[in-house]
């Protein structure tokens, strides 16, 4: 048992690595998930994108977009692997090792999921701004990469 604040109650230091597996596994399935449905959105525009050869900017637009969403995917894909990994290696650890195991050097790896999901998310956005653009025109284009970070 360790003490907490004045007045509180003793922690048992094997709850609170149950607390924490259980808040950290709850975010991992979380961001899979998350990663895994932006996935398809980002597939849609990557198999269907704008007609050819676009109405603002053409060919060289409609090409970046689908690198972008070609990448956007493969973040999604990296964030749903690597939150079903780290969801395992956090079940194989001890409840009561789990803090001096997060501690150590690899606990910004577990970081990677959510940052690889964010940026992921802000790809996609980008690709859908230029797709509005090659799909209405170039007024819709200067709407869509403002109305992207909004996403």
């Amino acid at each position: 048992m360790i003490a907490t604040a004045s007045g509180k109650e003793p922690v048992d230091r094997l709850d609170e690595g149950r607390d924490l597996r259980d808040s950290i596994n709850g975010s991992l399935i979380n961001v899979g998930v998350l990663a895994a449905l932006m996935m398809a959105l980002s597939g849609a525009i990557y198999t269907d994108g704008a007609p050819e050869p676009g109405l603002c900017l053409g060919t060289p637009a409609l090409q970046a977009e689908m690198v972008i969403a070609w990448i956007s995917m493969g973040l999604y894909f990296f964030s749903t692997i690597g939150a079903i990994v780290l969801h395992l290696d956090v079940e194989g650890i001890p409840a009561d090792l789990l803090i001096e195991h997060l501690s150590g050097d690899g606990q910004l790896v577990y970081c990677l999921p959510h940052l690889a999901t964010s940026v992921g998310i802000c790809m996609t956005a980008a690709a859908y701004g230029i797709d509005i653009g090659e799909r209405g025109g170039c007024p819709f284009l200067i709407f869509g990469l403002l109305a992207a970070p909004l996403f």
